[in-house]
């Protein structure tokens, strides 16, 4: 699964909002933690066998520590629950390294950072590393109600000491009050650039605005998978040939199979994290062959380029596809 594991204390466990806890992890031996950057997340091991990805929320000048946040999510499959009941000040775990799919431009003009509930997480660390090179960003944090959002007074603290803009909008679970994201992107000068992490439906209207946006300056993250529709189901492709181009090896993937399912029943283990997309630990360079992305990690610039792919849930549209494995 992960190649190589850190172990981690956890140093600080607290309640940050009706459904949130912040976790505080130092090393085990008391030496500096790997660096990081903004934007980064990290996996962690968990005690029943499960493998979750957190973004790191702290300032990237740390090397102390790093902090993530968990939402519990009572209909989710069981890795949050786990971790709101099980872990808590003073457990060791096991972590990875510190891994980035959603980079921060450091040379843009102006930053716009648009989060949806537990989606603030990495955006307070881009907030923290624009304030450190005192570049013009704003902070727009939307959800339901107040009691439900975590590090909304952090949030503010910040953009106040940074002179930044913050605004937070909540809508009440209503659709009709819910926020104007293209009309906001509209007013964004050209050469700025926008984040957003949050639910599928926010991060949908987002990438609405992509073609009318500058190439490259809209990056968003998901925290969970959108709901695929029937036409882009597993069930719904037929086979495929995947030729590993080291290995020397080649195996069919069956209509109710992945990819990375194929390679971890024979015994093949790339490294991998989340297996829904989300994460893009396993992101590997594509030789020949057309994908059939079905990720939510590349961008479109990167699907266009089809030299790369998520093998946990991406397909193929050509009948076989040379990996780089």
């Amino acid at each position: 699964m992960l190649k190589d594991f850190i172990p981690v204390r956890i140093a600080r466990a607290i309640t940050a909002s009706e459904t949130v806890k912040s976790f505080e992890l130092a090393s085990s031996d008391g030496t500096a933690l790997p660096p990081f950057t903004a934007g980064t997340h990290i996996d962690l091991q968990l005690s029943n066998g499960m493998l979750r990805s957190y973004s790191l929320l702290n300032d990237p000048a740390e090397t102390h520590r790093y902090v993530i946040a968990v939402r519990r999510d009572d209909e989710g499959r069981g890795g949050s629950a786990h971790i709101h009941r099980t872990l808590q000040a003073g457990d060791e775990i096991q972590i990875s390294a510190p891994r980035n799919h959603f980079e921060l431009d450091e040379t843009a003009e102006h930053t716009l950072l648009l989060a949806g509930g537990i989606g603030i997480t990495p955006l307070l660390s881009m907030a923290q590393r624009l304030s450190t090179l005192k570049k013009s960003w704003q902070l727009v944090y939307c959800g339901r109600e107040l009691s439900q959002l975590a590090f909304a007074d952090e949030a503010r603290a910040l953009a106040k000491s940074a002179n930044a803009e913050f605004l937070l909008h909540l809508d009440g679970g209503s659709q009709a009050a819910a926020l104007d994201i293209q009309s906001l992107l509209g007013k964004l000068p050209a050469h700025a650039h926008a984040y957003c992490c949050g639910p599928a439906g926010m991060l949908t209207v987002f990438r609405e605005a992509e073609s009318s946006r500058p190439a490259g300056t809209l990056h968003w993250e998901y925290f969970a998978p959108a709901i695929a529709s029937a036409d882009t189901s597993q069930a719904a492709a037929g086979s495929f040939e995947v030729r590993l181009a080291k290995s020397q090896r080649q195996f069919i993937v069956a209509p109710d199979k992945s990819i990375l399912d194929i390679l971890l029943d024979n015994g093949i283990e790339p490294e991998y994290g989340c297996m829904e997309g989300v994460c893009g630990a396993c992101r590997t360079p594509v030789l020949e062959g057309l994908p059939d992305h079905r990720d939510f990690v590349l961008s479109a610039q990167e699907k266009a380029a089809n030299d790369c792919m998520l093998l946990c849930c991406s397909r193929s549209l050509s009948p076989s596809l040379v990996l780089d494995l």
